[in-house]
C-alpha cells in the first residue's frame, strides 16, 4: 500500500506537460525547496485518488547538462514511516516556462519567477523556493 501511495504522490509532481523546449539560461541552476502544495506550507497533506498522503518535504535540483533530481518524502497514511523516493530527468527552459522530463517517462511544466519555480500537477500547485 505504501508504493502505491507514494507512486500516487509522485504521478502528482509528473504529470502531463507541454511540449515546451529551449536552452536553458543557466540562470536557474541550484536547489529549490518544496514550500507549499496549493498555498498550504509543507508538510501538509493532499488527498490524491482518495487516499490521504501527508508530504512532508520536497527538493528540486537542476544541474549543468539540464539534468534535475526531484526527491519527496512523504508519508502515505497518518502515522505511517515516511518514506523518501527520487526521480531523475532533464529540463528545458524556454522563456520562464520549464519543461520536465522525468526518467520514468513522466512530463510536466513549471513557471520561473525569481527564486521560486512553480508546477502544477493533476490540479495541484507545488511551489518551489531557492535554497
Amino acid at each position: 500500500m505504501r508504493r502505491i501511495a507514494m507512486a500516487v504522490t509522485l504521478a502528482c509532481v509528473c504529470g502531463c506537460g507541454s511540449d515546451t523546449a529551449g536552452p536553458s539560461t543557466g540562470a536557474e541552476l541550484g536547489s529549490y525547496s518544496l514550500v507549499s502544495l496549493d498555498g498550504r506550507a509543507v508538510p501538509t497533506s493532499i488527498t490524491d485518488a482518495g487516499h490521504q498522503i501527508e508530504v512532508l518535504s520536497g527538493a528540486l535540483v537542476l544541474s549543468t547538462g539540464q539534468k534535475l533530481r526531484l526527491t519527496t518524502t512523504a508519508r502515505p497514511s497518518p502515522g505511517a514511516t515516511p518514506v523518501s523516493n527520487e526521480l531523475t530527468g532533464s529540463y528545458s527552459l524556454k522563456g520562464n516556462t520549464f519543461t520536465f522530463t522525468y526518467s520514468n517517462g513522466g512530463r510536466n511544466t513549471g513557471t520561473l519567477s525569481g527564486n521560486t519555480i512553480q508546477m502544477l500537477n493533476e490540479g495541484v500547485a507545488w511551489l518551489f523556493q531557492k535554497s
